[in-house]
């Protein structure tokens, strides 16, 4: 079996970090579809009292929206997925990094590790670096991944070294 992907529970190089440990009592903005509903929760509740941010989750179906456990500060925001994936979830993440402007625009690009599968629409990236202040992680439907990636990156110049990037389904394709 072969497993890639960081890991920074492993005593070496992890290959990149996904969730930033040292920064559990920074900022945090988690971004996900129902499909990483496990991982948000296990994030939220390894969090401390005094983290702060925000956790927008893209469902399709009201039932899937849950109780996540997590500090007072933490804002949690469900969408839905209709009618355009990822469109909503969007909106709700521009809002919120326009009111925190402090979490944008500085730092550098920061050194990132990024996997492909061999198709154009596939997508993970993770930082090698930390930003102790602020930590975002986005997983979910490859194409909305990448879409908020351009978002964060481009538009509101998160640094990299701030984020770690999951694109790991893609709509209409059947995964091996």
């Amino acid at each position: 079996m072969l497993v890639l992907g960081p890991n920074d529970a492993y005593d070496g190089d992890a290959g990149g970090l996904e969730f930033h440990r040292d920064a559990a009592a920074g900022t945090h903005l988690l971004v996900g579809d129902e499909t990483a509903v496990p991982a948000i929760w296990g994030i939220c509740e390894r969090l401390p009292q005094n983290a702060r941010g925000l956790v927008c989750v893209e469902t399709a179906d009201a039932a899937d929206v849950v109780d996540l456990p997590r500090p007072p500060g933490l804002e949690v925001s469900w969408v839905r997925s209709a009618p355009v994936r990822g469109e909503l979830q969007t909106e709700v993440v521009r809002r919120w990094l326009a009111d925190h402007p402090e979490l944008t625009h500085g730092g550098g690009p920061g050194a990132t590790t990024i996997f492909f599968d061999g198709a154009d629409d596939a997508y993970w990236e993770t930082t090698q670096e930390q930003d102790p202040r602020f930590s975002v992680w986005i997983a979910g439907e490859s194409s909305v991944v990448k879409s908020l990636r351009r978002v964060l990156v481009n538009e509101f110049e998160v640094p990299k070294s701030a984020v770690a990037f999951m694109g790991y389904w893609r709509e209409g394709r059947a995964e091996n």
